[in-house]
């Protein structure tokens, strides 16, 4: 006799390709969250290193790729989230393949040497096939570095199968909801695993974000990032933890667990058949020491607090006696005669003047002699002497000197003489006239 037996209620996680209950066959199970982590070291990198596994992929990008030095804090964050299984890849931008690929090649060295990457996310990537070769020259590249060499390409939309031969991953759809709501992947996408592929769905609502979830899992979708964040960045902020909490139990399943019954043919002797319950012990891992963080300061907006209003308060008047001071008693006071000092008016010279001797002719006169002269020889007598007046030579005139009012002694001029040089005139005497017949008529006899 063959009786049936039921287990209980077994939970049921598949892997990508498996089928549970109420899944399709075109449903990906194994999922895991992508982060471009486009935000400083600090509490968002500590709270996306600390999920762990349900991370697969997170992106190192200090200045659009690897800036022009090392960088400790991404350096330390890049150390602990490949601690935890989690891999890091390099920002660089290739410009649509317009970008000289020495300046790819070099963004991707530093990436190497300053972060020890596990790969490299090549930015803004074109959807024609005609870079293929450019794309697979910076791909080999990547892969000689060693390690694990993982190659993202980010075209944002549909691209060509062409592209699936130089890259482990590729962003087939980067977006927001409305977008995604309509968009649907190309037919080639099936033709791989669901892990090459990763989709990117910004700005949707926390309430909106558990059914687009859902929808990668159907679009084949084994790297998915879902945020409320919105352009210009939405990537420089990791979601809240009321967000990011349930991200990680819709891509991981966790909060869908599917069950079916299971029925076992056994025989009556057989004794019933009793699974004991497995046991696993729980992981701890390591702490995480980080080094701190230097946030960049935050310049909030100045505030404006109204001025308070308060009743008007009344003083009673204050009465104040007067008060009488009496008048300052301020002595005499002498004051001293100035003294000054006498002032010496040095003497004035007055130079003498000569007046020169003056000649003064004196015209000689005859005089006739009387006629008892004739007989008897008398002199005629002298002549009359002629007197000329003394020359007067003007005195020199010595200005008056103006003393200032300044208080001096007496000063004493000397006295200015002038001397008046006296003429000596020349009196001619004519000598007597001997008797003859000259003169009047009776001078001849004697009268």
């Amino acid at each position: 006799m063959v009786s049936c037996l039921v287990l209980g209620a077994a939970t049921f996680v598949a892997m990508e390709g498996s089928v549970g209950l109420g899944a399709t066959a075109a449903e990906v199970i194994d999922q895991h969250l992508a982060v471009p982590s486009y935000f400083w070291p600090g509490d968002d990198w500590q709270r996306l290193i600390g999920s762990g596994s349900a991370v697969g992929l997170v992106i190192v990008n200090p200045n659009s790729g690897p800036g022009s030095a090392p960088i400790s804090q991404y350096q330390a964050v890049s150390r602990a989230a490949r601690a935890t299984g989690q891999q890091v890849l390099g920002y660089v931008d290739t410009s649509y393949g317009t970008r000289l690929i020495d300046d790819v090649l070099a963004d991707v060295d530093r990436h190497y040497a300053w972060y020890g990457v596990d790969g490299i996310f090549l930015d803004q990537v074109t959807d024609n096939c005609s870079a293929l070769e450019y794309y697979r020259s910076i791909s080999q590249a990547i892969k000689a570095k060693g390690g694990l060499g993982v190659v993202a390409i980010n075209p944002g939309m549909n691209t060509n199968e062409c592209f699936a031969a130089v890259a482990e991953v590729i962003v087939n759809f980067e977006g927001t909801e409305a977008m995604y709501q309509n968009w649907e992947p190309a037919d080639w996408v099936w033709n791989h695993p669901a892990s090459q592929f990763w989709q990117i769905i910004y700005g949707v609502p926390a309430a909106d974000q558990s059914s687009v979830v859902r929808l990668t899992k159907e679009r084949h979708a084994g790297n998915v990032m879902v945020t409320s964040d919105v352009l210009p960045n939405p990537f420089d902020v990791l979601p809240p933890d009321d967000e990011w909490q349930p991200l990680i139990r819709g891509v991981r399943n966790l909060d869908q667990p599917t069950t079916t019954s299971t029925t076992i043919l056994v025989t009556t002797t057989a004794p019933p058949t009793t699974v004991a319950p497995t046991t696993v012990p729980p992981t701890t891992l390591p702490p995480t020491t980080l080094p701190p963080t230097t946030l960049p300061p935050t310049t909030l907006p100045p505030t404006t607090v109204p001025p308070p209003t308060l009743p008007p308060t009344t003083v009673p008047p204050t009465t104040v006696p007067p008060t009488t001071v009496p008048p300052p008693t301020v002595p005499p006071t002498t004051a001293a005669p100035p003294t000054v000092p006498p002032t010496t008016v040095p003497p004035t010279t007055v130079p003498s003047t000569s007046a020169p001797r003056t000649t003064i002719p004196v015209p000689t006169t005859t005089v006739a002699p009387l006629w008892w002269q004739w007989f008897f020889g008398t002199p005629v007598g002298p002549s009359p002497t002629v007197t000329v007046p003394p020359s007067t030579v003007p005195s020199s005139p010595v200005p008056p000197t103006t003393v200032a009012a300044t208080t001096v002694p007496r000063t004493t001029l000397p006295a200015t003489t002038t001397t008046t040089r006296p003429v000596t005139s020349t009196s001619t005497t004519t000598p007597r006239s001997p008797i003859g017949f000259g003169g009047p008529w009776w001078n001849w006899f004697g009268f």
